[in-house]
Formats: C-alpha cells, sequence, structure tokens
C-alpha cells in the first residue's frame, strides 16, 4: 500500500488495487474541471475514494466542532443528491491517524444503478477535507473498507 499527500497536508493510503485518477478522468468522475479535488478507484471504478478541499478561516475552524460539520455537511450533501434519490445513512465517528474522525453515510442512485457512500471531514491547518467513498450498492462492505484503509 502506497501513500499519497493531497494539497500538501493530508496523506492519505492507497489501496491496494487502486489507481491514482489522472486530470481526464477526474473532469469525467466529478463532472467537469477542477483544483480543489482527487480521486482514486478500483479496477473497474466500483469503488471510487474522493477528497475535496477548502480553505476556511483558521479561527473558525480551531472553534468549529466537527460533529457540527459533518451534519452541516450532511445538509449540503442532502441538497445536491435530493435529485437522485437521496436517503440519508447515519453519522458514525471512527480513528484514523489524526484521531477521532466524523463522518456520515448515505446512497443514492446513479447513472448505473444505486451506490452507498460515506463521508468523513478532516480539519489540518486551513484546510477542512472531505474524504469520501461512493461505491455501487453491492459494493458497499469493500468501499467500506477501502476508506478506513485511506484514512489508517
Amino acid at each position: 500500500m502506497t501513500e499519497q499527500t493531497i494539497c500538501e497536508n493530508l496523506t492519505l493510503k492507497i489501496p491496494e488495487g487502486f489507481t491514482v485518477l489522472d486530470e481526464k478522468n477526474l473532469a469525467r468522475i466529478f463532472g467537469g474541471e477542477g483544483s480543489d479535488r482527487w480521486c482514486a478507484a478500483n479496477g473497474d471504478e466500483s469503488v471510487l475514494l474522493t477528497v475535496v478541499w477548502q480553505k476556511v478561516n483558521p479561527i473558525l475552524a480551531a472553534l468549529s466542532d466537527m460533529k457540527v460539520m459533518a451534519r452541516r455537511n450532511a445538509q449540503l450533501t442532502e441538497k445536491a443528491y435530493q435529485a437522485y434519490g437521496y436517503r440519508f445513512g447515519e453519522f458514525f465517528s471512527l480513528q484514523g491517524r489524526d484521531g477521532s474522525l466524523e463522518g456520515y453515510s448515505y446512497s443514492f442512485s446513479g447513472k448505473n444503478g444505486q451506490r452507498s457512500a460515506e463521508t468523513v471531514l478532516i480539519r489540518q491547518k486551513r484546510m477542512i477535507y472531505n474524504v469520501s467513498c461512493v461505491s455501487r450498492a453491492e459494493k458497499a462492505m469493500e468501499g467500506q473498507e477501502a476508506l478506513r484503509q485511506a484514512l489508517g
């Protein structure tokens, strides 16, 4: 398992069998151009490990409760995926190399069927990272394991 540093601060472990996508495939997966995103996929792209990030005010970031931020992010995800049959799963906490992380699970309908996803928020310095694993519904357990490996 190799590691990759993303946006100077976040280091993830790339699960076995996953490949980091190039710009052309990033544009295809994310639906356009952009510089604040990253993605690795398993061989048939049935499991995607994605990261998007944004700079935040360092004082506000330090004062923000990550559970509250996860709840707010889940609301934004619901709004974005409402037209795709969004269904909230649950909020959860897990241990990563940077301590306790807050996240949530959800599902939605994709182009090729039902998708399962988990998103974890990570705060490092002036950045908030949304690390997600999106998988075909039948690969949900593989997706959950890939996310935990990446964060471990």
